[in-house]
Parts: C-alpha cells; sequence; structure tokens
C-alpha cells in the first residue's frame, strides 16, 4: 500500500497508531537471510515445529519474555541438525559491528524480564565455504567452539548437559558479563525494528545491545577445525545447526532447539547519517543510502528501546537537504500484529494538480510517501 501527500515544501507531520495501518518494507531479491534448506534431520523435534522451512527468510520476531514461537522450527533431540545456504556469502568483515559477521536467531527467552535468567536450549554452530564451487555443502566444516571450548567430534552423538549447564532455566553468575556465549538459542528474538535484523547484540554481554534484533552472533574467525585450529576462513556459504545436549531440561522433556532465522550482519557503515545501515537499505529496504529523506522510520518503538504509548512520542523524522520533512508521532497504544517499520521517502511531484482560481500555483511541490 502506497499513502502520497502532495504537498508545498515544507514540513510534514503524522501522528501513527491504531487508526492507521501502513505497509512494512518489502524485501529485495538479494537479502541478508539464508536461502535455502540443503539438508535437516529432526529427531523427535516439539510437536507442530517440525519445519525446516521456517528458519528461512527474516526473523519472525518476538519480545525478550514471549517469543514468537509461529516462526521457529524445532530441531529435535541430540544428532539432529539443518543444513542452510546463503546465495550470498557470509564474509569474515571487520567492519562489521563489534566484528561480527553472523546471527542466528531462535526462541530463547528472559524468565520474568531478569536478562540474567533465561531459558535457553542451545545448538552448535558449523560453517562452510563452497570452496569446489558447485553450491553443495560438501566441502570442510568448522565448528564455532564457543566459551566451553567444544570439540566438533561431539556431533553428531552429543554430550550430557554439562555443569554448570547449558540448557534449561539458566541464572548467570555475573550481571553484566555472560557466562556462555558463542552457540544458538541463547538470546530472545526481538521483533523488527529499524536495521536491528542486521545488528548484532554483544554476545559476551548480559542484556541486549541496543539496537539490535537479539539472537546469538558469531564471528567466522572463532571457527575451527576438528583438531582445533583456526579455520581461517574469508567467508562462507553454508551453515550447520546440531542439537548436541543430552537431557531432560527442554520444555517438552528433552533439550530441543528451535531456530528462527539466520542472517549476515551488516557492516558499519551509513552513507547518508540516517541512522539506517546502508546494507540493509539495499538489501532489505529497498531504499536509497545516499538520500537520508529514503529511510524507514518506526511506526512503533519497542518497550525495550524506550516505547512509544504515550501520544505523541516522537517516532523518527525523514529530512532532505533542503529542509522538508516527515515526521511521525504516535497517535497512543496500537494494538494486533502490526509491522514497526514503514518505508518513506520525499520526491518530486509528477505534477502539481489543477488550478485554483485567484491562486498562483507553485513552481515545487514534493510527493511525501509511505509504502
Amino acid at each position: 500500500m502506497r499513502g502520497t501527500v502532495r504537498f508545498i515544501r515544507g514540513p510534514l507531520s503524522l501522528a501513527l497508531g491504531c487508526a492507521l495501518a501502513l505497509a512494512g518494507a518489502v524485501a529485495a531479491a538479494e537479502d541478508p537471510w539464508a536461502d535455502a534448506v540443503l539438508e535437516s534431520n529432526f529427531d523427535m523435534p516439539n510437536p507442530g515445529f517440525g519445519a525446516p522451512g521456517r528458519t528461512l527468510g527474516a526473523p519472525a520476531g518476538g519480545t525478550t519474555a514471549t517469543p514468537n514461537n509461529a516462526g521457529v522450527a524445532s530441531l529435535g533431540v541430540a544428532g539432529s541438525f539443518i543444513v542452510l545456504k546463503f546465495d550470498t556469502p557470509v564474509t569474515d568483515d571487520a567492519g562489521n559491528p563489534m566484528g561480527l559477521d553472523c546471527i542466528v536467531y531462535g526462541n530463547a527467552l528472559w524468565t520474568g524480564g531478569d536478562p540474567r535468567t533465561k531459558f535457553m536450549e542451545p545448538a552448535l554452530i558449523e560453517i562452510s565455504a563452497d570452496v569446489n564451487v558447485n553450491g553443495l555443502a560438501d566441502d570442510a566444516w568448522y565448528v564455532i567452539p564457543g566459551s566451553r571450548g567444544l570439540a566438533q567430534s561431539i556431533v553428531p552423538g552429543g554430550v550430557a548437559n554439562p555443569a554448570p549447564p547449558l540448557a534449561g532455566n539458566i541464572l548467570n553468575s555475573s550481571a553484566t558479563l555472560e557466562d556462555d556465549w558463542g552457540y544458538a538459542e541463547m538470546t530472545p528474538t526481538q521483533k523488527e525494528y529499524l536495521d536491528n535484523y542486521v545488528r548484532p547484540d554483544d554476545p559476551r554481554t548480559v542484556g541486549l545491545t541496543p539496537g539490535s534484533g537479539g539472537g546469538d552472533a558469531f564471528d567466522i574467525a572463532w571457527a575451527v577445525d576438528g583438531a582445533g585450529a583456526a579455520a581461517n576462513l574469508a567467508q562462507f556459504d553454508f551453515i550447520r545447526l546440531w542439537s548436541f545436549l543430552i537431557g531432560s531440561e527442554g520444555e517438552f522433556g528433552a533439550i530441543t532447539p528451535e531456530i528462527d532465522a539466520v542472517a549476515d550482519v551488516a557492516p558499519d557503515v551509513d552513507t547518508d547519517g540516517d541512522g539506517i545501515l546502508d546494507d540493509y537499505e539495499t538489501r532489505v529496504a529497498g531504499t536509497d543510502p545516499a538520500r537520508p529523506e529514503s529511510t524507514v522510520l518506526p511506526l512503533e518503538i519497542p518497550f525495550e528501546e524506550g516505547g512509544s504509548s504515550a501520544a505523541g512520542t516522537l517516532l523518527g523524522i525523514a529530512l532532505d537537504a533542503l529542509g522538508d520533512s516527515i515526521t511521525l508521532r504516535s497517535s497512543g497504544v496500537r494494538s494486533g500484529a502490526r509491522a514497526f517499520n514503514v518505508v518513506v521517502d520525499i520526491v518530486p511531484a509528477a505534477g502539481s494538480g489543477g488550478e485554483i482560481a485567484g491562486r498562483i500555483k507553485s513552481g515545487v511541490a514534493l510527493d511525501f510517501q509511505a509504502d
């Protein structure tokens, strides 16, 4: 849906809330998400969640206390796995935030809203590059050993949930630093808000990094081979996620990791200074990273980022070089399953309308667009 307001040069302010619904951004063909399921072996997945295809595309998202389980696939018990392919390789990019390259989204949650108290069922991460360029995941695999230094040899057989435990209801020993990191399904997945799905959370720090979408980020440089030697990969095309913990601490009596999505982290580049990373603009939103008025604004601010339930809360401003602007403000509490994002732009009008008797038509007219 496109809403267009023709306006003589000057600012435009809109209050957006329950009464107005605008469509969110439409993903481009070349996007940052995993693109295909190459193989899966789900042994005893949680009932109703054994659907590998749910791991493709953008995360479904939820809140820190309430995951959106409609978007997750349950891997099953230890030895279960899924292999996903990226059409565009994920690169080891020092220009990414914190040097992190990829994010695996799952349905971990904070119990009682406390970031130190989590319910999680971690998965082990392996990555592989398409060295022989045949599109198949038949080259060497490398493991992300994580905070426990886990060896590749623990799969497919799996290991008992260790002490201190990695799965179940976990109380972190520190208020600031995470005890464990480097595995999937340890951190909640947020709803989409601006470009948060390509901005990583700091996996070593308790709580969510502002602006991130949650999930569990890792650096390609962490990957090692079966002997523990550095893989020295420049990129990867395939990711394999394993259920590897044996125990009864899971939601249905077994540890069965749930995966929502996998995302390529965006480099920390914002050419037009609009607060939206260029990579997200070109690969997801379809906006122009060289023009700050062609951008993404929020229709709502998640409570984790400060909230916008109070009418009049400033949501965002898009401003062009001549001072023309679109300002969005909250009209109060929104309800229902609504997108948090809207794509906006300010462009020259194709025509400035008809004549009005006694008035001189302006030579400058603009379209203020929201998709």
